[in-house]
């Protein structure tokens, strides 16, 4: 199963300030998961950059404009001997907003990842996604733009957290960022069941893992 590779990296900030992670040097063939929220149904992060990486397009979103947050989930395997380096991403106007990276051992991608994503405007931030491989991750976040006091938050699947904006104090939004274990393939719900009263967006995105390849020698002896 895939499993994290150092703490989870979590910056936020206001307005449109770019944020940027400190240092870290991931392993190589590591998976880096950049996962970013904003407070404005207008404003999205940005595609990461950083270490000469090419993160593409989101694996994961959830940007339906109007009165909710933005969710993005960008993703990509490190090559060899990747070095020191940092992430960044900019938002693409002026909200409250919120990256949190995580770095994955003994993982792979699909090509196109499963993923799964939804808005709501009561309850809980919570959806569903298929997961295609066996030992896999959810890694998923989600956006508060209720404001609601995080205190109460309780997590399915018994996900842990990787990150939390906590902006509710001056309705700045909250931003939950989560991962949960996924032992077989098949219908997975992930995200909150509580605080409820939520005006949310959430996505998810699955990270596949690498079995174990075992080698055996033998020896003949004739005699």
């Amino acid at each position: 199963m895939p499993s994290p590779a150092g703490s989870p990296l979590h910056v936020s900030g206001i307005g449109s300030t770019t944020l940027t992670t400190p240092s870290f040097t991931p392993a190589d063939g590591e998976i880096i998961v950049v996962a970013g929220c904003c407070s404005d149904g207008a404003t999205t992060m940005g595609a990461p950059s950083g270490g000469s990486l090419s993160f593409g397009s989101p694996k994961a979103q959830e940007t339906p404009g109007g009165f909710a947050g933005t969710v993005v989930i960008y993703a990509v395997q490190v090559g060899t001997s990747p070095g020191s380096m940092t992430i960044s991403s900019t938002p693409s106007g002026s909200a409250p907003h919120s990256i949190t990276v995580s770095r994955w051992m003994n993982a792979t991608l699909a090509g196109t990842p499963a993923s799964g994503a939804a808005q709501g405007g009561s309850g809980s931030a919570n959806t569903s996604l298929t997961t295609t491989g066996p030992d896999s991750v959810i890694v998923w976040a989600a956006c508060d733009l209720q404001s609601v006091d995080p205190a109460t938050r309780a997590y399915l699947a018994s996900a842990t957290e990787d990150g939390l904006y906590d902006g509710h104090g001056g309705a700045n939004g909250v931003h939950y960022y989560a991962h949960q274990s996924a032992a077989t393939a098949g219908s997975k719900n992930f995200g909150l069941s509580a605080p409820g009263g939520m005006q949310y967006v959430i996505a998810g995105m699955e990270i596949l893992d690498v079995p174990v390849t075992w080698t055996f020698g033998y020896d003949v002896i004739i005699g």
